[in-house]
């Protein structure tokens, strides 16, 4: 791991399991760590919603590391104890001294 990449995140995944007595779907959430990520802030905006003027924080950060598997636009990740949602797919670089991938991740507060 280099002084560059040195974030852990942690992808969580709802999985499916078996129906209640009601015949509804049970989900439990997998959470698995990821080690060796530079996240770098990007843009912050905020703006205020509906009839109340509530505000509303949209926060955009760039993840650069190893290829994360299975992330999906139902994944969510946990940095620094703030849960994220991935912006989009992963995109793989494979040229340059370190294979890796990039993506977005998002949250919003308000």
């Amino acid at each position: 791991m280099s002084i560059l990449h040195k974030e852990t995140l942690t992808l969580n995944t709802n999985v499916e399991g078996e129906p209640d007595e009601d015949g509804l779907p049970t989900y439990t959430t997998s959470s698995v760590d990821y080690a060796g990520f530079n996240v770098q802030p990007v843009i912050s905006t905020r703006a205020t919603e509906g009839m109340t003027d509530e505000l509303l924080v949209t926060k955009r950060y760039k993840v650069s590391g190893p290829q994360i598997p299975n992330i999906t636009a139902a994944s969510w990740i946990t940095w620094r104890g703030q849960k994220f949602k991935p912006w989009g797919d992963p995109t793989p670089f494979y040229t340059g001294p370190i294979p890796h991938a990039e993506f977005l991740m998002i949250a919003w507060s308000g």
